[in-house]
């Protein structure tokens, strides 16, 4: 029984690598890897964090239970026969395990966080003469997230506010909000009408002709009729067309 339990405990020891890896990945695009790399990339920050909590004791709160949860589960690797080798699942173990684990969240965001600062991104541009988004469309995507865009594809042209774009190449679709429909290229000129009982639109990304982000002062030839409004509209359409029948 003891070797399950002393796997297990290797395996726990991975949790804060793959918290500060996934948490960084959701603040910095990047294109699809193979498990083999991402694993070994929770490894080696798992490594790397471990390192630190074990050397660097100051900025960690609990002092008294970091060194005694060190010395438990010193005590339990060197002998897992020991008697004593559930006592490494003690509360002063789950502080100090808690709180790498929590300063791997919070420092993987303030990484993300500030990789994406317009002062890191312009040093990254100047030393390696790229930026960190993995291709064009989704750098458009990420910088003009909840901004007015006008959408066109082959059936239809939106205008509306882009409420998410993809994160990743492999991600198909994007969602309009507050969507309004303009004319397509070749139809007289119209305002914009809003889509009745439509909340929102999801559009695959390959369907997508153009799409333009406008100015803030753009936003607003959207219009949007009140939720009643739009609900009483729809119905007399139906009890219209009924009455036609």
């Amino acid at each position: 029984m003891e070797d399950p339990l002393k796997l297990g405990l290797y395996v726990l020891l991975l949790i804060p690598g793959f918290i500060f890896v996934q948490v960084r990945e959701y603040h910095l695009l990047r294109e699809k890897r193979s498990q083999f790399e991402k694993s070994l990339d929770i490894i080696l920050w798992s490594a790397a964090i471990w390192i630190v909590a074990c050397t660097i004791p100051f900025w960690w709160p609990l002092s008294a239970s970091r060194t005694l949860a060190l010395d438990e589960t010193k005590r339990a690797l060197q002998n897992a026969s020991s008697p004593g080798w559930l006592k490494v699942f003690t509360t002063d173990a789950a502080l100090f395990f808690g709180s790498v684990a929590g300063w791997s969240f919070v420092l993987a965001n303030v990484w993300g966080i500030g990789r994406k600062a317009p002062l890191s991104d312009a040093i990254v541009h100047f030393i390696t003469g790229r930026d960190w988004y993995p291709s064009v469309a989704l750098k458009f995507f990420e910088q003009n997230i909840e901004r007015v865009v006008v959408v066109e594809t082959a059936s239809d042209r939106y205008l509306g506010v882009l409420h998410s774009g993809p994160d990743s190449k492999e991600d198909p679709h994007i969602i309009l909000s507050e969507v309004s429909s303009l004319p397509k290229r070749g139809e007289p000129p119209r305002s914009p009408e809003a889509l009745p009982m439509v909340s929102s639109v999801l559009i695959r990304f390959d369907d997508i002709i153009e799409i333009q982000a406008l100015k803030p002062e753009a936003a607003e030839p959207i219009v949007r009729l009140p939720l009643l409004r739009r609900i009483w509209n729809v119905m007399k359409d139906i009890l219209g067309g009924q009455e036609e029948n």
